[in-house]
């Protein structure tokens, strides 16, 4: 998937929740362990998401409409998945 410059921020710190969900209990992870995953600071993690589930939203809206989805897309899916139906961490 191609990004335009501007999306490669919001697109660090998609991946970076799933990564540390992988890792820890949703309700566990911080705003600030998210900027440091994603490699930004927090100023730049609120310039694009309110909070950390607006960062789901995102994902839904922008990555769920290709017609084609990777492997990573499909774990990804799987994440939210479980966390939607309430289980707070993934192995």
């Amino acid at each position: 998937m191609q990004y335009v410059p501007e999306e490669y921020t919001r697109h660090y710190i998609v991946q970076a929740l799933f990564k540390l969900m992988s890792e820890y209990n949703y309700e566990k992870i911080s705003v600030k362990d998210i900027a440091e995953k994603a490699g930004v600071g927090r100023a730049t993690f609120y310039r694009h998401f309110k909070r950390k589930e607006d960062i789901i939203l995102f994902y839904f809206e922008h990555y769920t409409s290709y017609s084609f989805i990777s492997s990573t897309t499909r774990r990804n899916l799987f994440f939210l998945s479980a966390f939607i139906l309430g289980v707070r961490k993934i192995t």
